[in-house]
């Protein structure tokens, strides 16, 4: 059986002419669209919306910021995720970050209803460059771990919280007034 190259070549080109019409080629792009949302999806998890704390940049004051986080690994994970998307900063430009972007987190660990987080000196004096001279922190240490408190409690309303500082506990003052920052 011999085929005609003419009429093979015919019926490619209209295969091709009605699918390069703009119905099929939104018809394709929107399959490719769903099976790279659904491809994209797999194995990422559930994600959960968290409140962050941090001090307004321009203003005296605190706001907040919402951000996805996974919420998978059971809470520990959640709580280490949670801490690391703060000590990141803020997206929003109206805001200012707590802590120098590589603020060490030494441990993070919950046991029982208790959450457990132990930072480096970093978030009391500042990085430490190889001068010997201190950066200084971008709040006090008492705005940092009230904001830090906050963030956590918010998320977490249900757990007791220890804030510690290379192993030491931070010893609780009177509440801070959240309005203006201490300099």
């Amino acid at each position: 059986m011999s085929i005609d190259r003419a009429a093979l070549l015919s019926r490619v080109r209209a295969a091709l002419a009605s699918f390069a019409r703009p119905r099929g080629v939104a018809v394709i792009a929107l399959a490719s669209l769903v099976a790279v949302a659904a491809a994209s999806n797999v194995g990422m998890g559930t994600h959960r919306a968290y409140t962050l704390w941090y001090p307004k940049a321009r203003a005296a004051g605190i706001g907040t910021e919402l951000r996805l986080i996974r919420a998978s690994g059971g809470v520990e994970a959640e709580l280490k995720a949670l801490i690391e998307e703060l000590i990141l900063g803020p997206m929003d430009p109206n805001l200012s970050p707590l802590a120098l972007a590589d603020a060490g987190v030494r441990s993070i660990f919950v046991r029982g209803r208790v959450m457990y987080v132990d930072f480096s000196s970093d978030v009391l004096f500042g990085r430490r460059h190889s001068n010997g001279v201190y950066e200084r922190p971008l709040v006090s240490p008492s705005r940092f771990f009230e904001l830090t408190e906050m963030t956590i409690k918010r998320n977490f309303p249900s757990y007791r919280i220890v804030l510690t500082v290379e192993g030491r506990e931070m010893e609780k003052t009177a509440p801070t007034d959240l309005t203006t920052e201490g300099k």
